[in-house]
């Protein structure tokens, strides 16, 4: 290429700059040596055939807010070294479909229980293992054991009775306290600003919109028996059916 500004060599350590550090980084990594822009890494990255790239065995499929509510993509993890490995920009069937196809060596891939996945890797990958990954799995526990909690609150009411015990025996740190009244004052914001605007005729995807919250938490509001319960001035919140209608957010969720 008689008009090429960069050797077919420069070019691939190019690549593997990028693949090693990524576009950006990798593009401030070679300032001191010579100017290049991250599109130019990127470019060279992207020209790799699909033998040269990297292919794990173990994958891990998940869908990615682009627009938190509204428009959703899908990120693939390499299980093996814990990296993202491609953004698909949809999460449709056969979006995922073709881009398992064109790797048959995959022996395993993670995901949630969205259907949409699990149809694509059965027939994207028919020799893959399909398993639901320990963040899913802990979270599927969770939701189970509030919901269990949730049907025998009136026998876990009448046990904190008799046992003459607070409602809410674990004691908390300040920060988690501080922590907790915020969390429980942002709800309750939400839940009034959520009926206001759906007494005023304002679609539920309009109001998500407005507020930056997804559909499902519109609804959550919307169906509540009540508001989020108040914290006391300690921040403590009482055990009451409200309170369990409501998901307790620690200081490691918020």
């Amino acid at each position: 290429m008689p008009y090429a500004h960069y050797t077919s060599r420069l070019n691939q350590w190019f690549r593997q700059v990028g693949l090693k550090v990524g576009a950006e980084p990798g593009a401030k990594l070679l300032e001191t040596l010579i100017q290049v822009s991250p599109d130019k890494l990127l470019s060279c990255v992207h020209k790799l055939s699909l033998s040269e790239k990297e292919c794990p065995k173990r994958s891990s499929i998940d869908d990615l807010a682009l627009c938190k509510g509204t428009s959703y993509g899908t990120i693939i993890i390499d299980l093996e070294q814990g990296k993202p490995i491609e953004l698909l920009p949809s999460r449709e069937v056969d979006e995922v479909l073709n881009w398992l196809s064109q790797r048959p060596h995959i022996e395993l891939v993670a995901r949630d229980r969205l259907k949409e996945y699990a149809l694509a890797i059965t027939k994207g990958a028919p020799q893959a293992v399909q398993v639901m990954d320990r963040w899913h799995v802990l979270k599927n526990l969770r939701e189970a054991i509030e919901k269990d909690i949730g049907r025998h609150y009136a026998d876990i009411k009448e046990v904190f009775e008799e046992k003459g015990l607070p409602g809410n025996p674990i004691p908390r740190s300040k920060r988690e306290r501080e922590a907790q009244t915020l969390v429980l004052k942002k709800q309750q914001e939400q839940y009034e600003q959520v009926h206001a605007l759906n007494q005023q005729g304002v679609t539920i995807v309009q109001i998500g919109k407005r507020l930056g919250l997804s559909r499902p938490a519109v609804y959550t509001h919307l169906h509540a028996p009540s508001p989020p319960p108040n914290a006391t001035s300690d921040g403590k919140v009482s055990l009451t059916s409200s309170g369990l209608t409501w998901k307790r957010v620690s200081v490691r969720d918020a």
